[in-house]
């Protein structure tokens, strides 16, 4: 019995990793960061107005793509979290849970995926870094819809590396199902997956890894599963209207957003340059300058890692490891992405676990040389990991609740305890429309029927008000007035002393007119 419940070295130093890389992306969800994103509101919202409504917020009944703002946003997120919000409720904690789970699950998936393709030792040293890589840590800790594609892409590599090894058609559907469905988690997909998806099937064909019935079935899946994309596409780049397709709408949008972008040259290839520069440009600085992407030194892969993504891609071709072809094609396709993007970390989320991947085999090659560079390696990471705690937890999280509008969920629960006929939201906040509809999960039907749009039917409309709730202040406060007015901390002096009741929040303030 004792021997039974032994455990190895490489067991003990897996759960320690796995236990940190937990988390570190589970902890304090609701918290770091504070308040709310427009996109992470928007997602959130959906999903609730599809759970208990059926449509989403512009009416659409079982949309495979949400209209959104006007120009679109992607299904697949808000579906993932349909039943936690009918478990716990619609809030910040909860829309965040699933991309934190999610994220989780790909520390594990990563490991299995490098132990297929290499052995232990590689598995061991690749998941230490990628528990510890502060990009895929930052991307699980808040809700945007598109930065689970990536996840989704690697749960697909897995299926199909132990499809390779094991040969057993099962994790080929199975790949096949979960590829057709990350086309649904983000536009860049639309480029990305006919490259990729080809390029891998091709490859299993030539090696004779795949039979042509099982190659013919499982293509077909993958086709059957996105066929719904591609009338949305088709349809958004045509002429075509808005249609129904086996219960699902497949919307029109107000305008398409497909275009690809190719920098400022004066031709498609320099162009296309310009963004490869913009992509290293951000490996160097470690973000894009968008401060809930990343930060200086630590923000993407910590810097001191960054010429171990070039090492580890020349390290991949002298070893030559079975079916490494799947990892090479992947970041040739991302690459493609890159080139063609008008280049921020959220549009090449695609890219960065390619540069996990080759950071992570360098490390295990070096260790494999040198038991001293095993400890110094180790050593680094820890060091470099605690670095990136103590900024992200701390100062970098005070500076994304700012631009994620902390503290005005407070604001408006104050502003609704008044009771008034009028609510009026002066502030810096970006669609603020949106967040009041998630934080006081509003009817759907309501905010139809009486939404007051400034842009009707553009690619971002603005919505001036719905309800009770105006996103403007009046040209004069008028304290006889049946109204209570949310505004930024700064613009207060706005209110006559002793007329209001002002009461402060981090950011935001409630202006309440005195009862007599």
């Amino acid at each position: 019995m004792k021997d039974k419940f032994k455990i190895s070295k490489h067991q003990f130093a897996l759960i320690i990793i796995f236990a940190v890389g937990f988390a570190v992306r589970l902890y304090g969800l609701g918290v770091f960061p504070g308040g709310l994103n427009q996109d992470e509101a928007s997602s959130g919202y959906e999903a609730f107005s599809l759970l208990y409504y059926g449509i989403d917020r512009n009416g659409i009944t079982n949309p495979v793509h949400l209209l959104s703002w006007g120009s679109g946003q992607n299904i697949f997120y808000s579906w993932l979290c349909m039943p936690f919000v009918a478990v716990f409720g619609l809030n910040v904690f909860t829309i965040r849970l699933p991309m934190a789970i999610t994220g989780c699950a790909s520390v594990a998936v990563f490991y299995k995926l490098i132990k297929t393709l290499w052995d232990e030792h590689t598995a061991l040293v690749s998941t230490l870094f990628f528990a510890i890589y502060p990009w895929h840590i930052m991307k699980s800790r808040w809700a945007l819809e598109s930065n689970i594609f990536p996840d989704m892409v690697l749960l697909g590599c897995l299926l199909i590396m132990l499809y390779l090894k094991k040969e057993k058609p099962a994790y080929l559907y199975a790949a096949a199902a979960v590829l057709g469905l990350a086309c649904y988690s983000y536009g860049t997909a639309y480029l990305f997956m006919p490259f990729f998806a080809g390029g891998i099937w091709l490859y299993m064909l030539a090696k004779k890894k795949i039979s042509t019935k099982h190659f013919i079935f499982s293509a077909l899946l993958l086709f059957v599963t996105v066929l719904p994309v591609i009338l949305f596409v088709v349809i958004n780049i045509t002429d075509l209207e808005q249609m129904t397709f086996l219960g699902f709408t497949i919307p029109k949008m107000y305008q398409q957003r497909f275009s690809a972008v190719t920098g400022t040259g004066e031709s498609f290839l320099a162009g296309c340059a310009d963004n490869l520069k913009a992509f290293f440009r951000i490996l160097i600085n470690q973000g894009d300058g968008l401060s809930w992407n990343g930060f200086k030194n630590y923000g993407i892969c910590y810097i001191v890692f960054v010429p171990l993504v070039f090492i580890g891609v020349l390290l991949s071709f002298f070893y030559r490891k079975e079916h490494s072809f799947v990892m090479h094609w992947w970041l040739v396709c991302a690459l493609l992405v890159v080139m063609v993007t008008d280049v921020n970390v959220n549009r090449v989320n695609i890219v960065f676990i390619p540069v996990a991947y080759y950071i992570s085999i360098t490390l295990a090659s070096f260790c494999r040389c040198s038991r001293y560079f095993k400890y110094a390696a180790a050593i680094c990471c820890v060091f470099l990991f605690g670095l990136f705690c103590r900024e992200y937890f701390t100062v970098h999280s005070k500076t994304v609740s700012r631009h994620f509008f902390h503290s005005y969920e407070n604001a408006l629960e104050l502003a609704e305890e008044a009771e008034s006929e009028k609510i009026y939201i002066g502030t810096n906040i970006n669609q603020p429309y949106m967040l009041t509809l998630f934080y006081t999960q509003g009817d759907p039907h309501t905010y139809i029927d009486t939404a007051e749009k400034l842009n009707q039917k553009q690619a971002f409309e603005f919505v001036r008000s719905y309800d009770k709730y105006h996103f403007y202040l009046p040209e004069t406060i008028n304290a006889a007035e049946d109204a209570v007015y949310i505004v930024d901390r700064s613009n207060t002096d706005i209110f006559e002393p002793g007329i209001f009741n002002i009461t402060d929040f981090e950011y935001y303030s409630v202006a309440v007119p005195v009862r007599w």
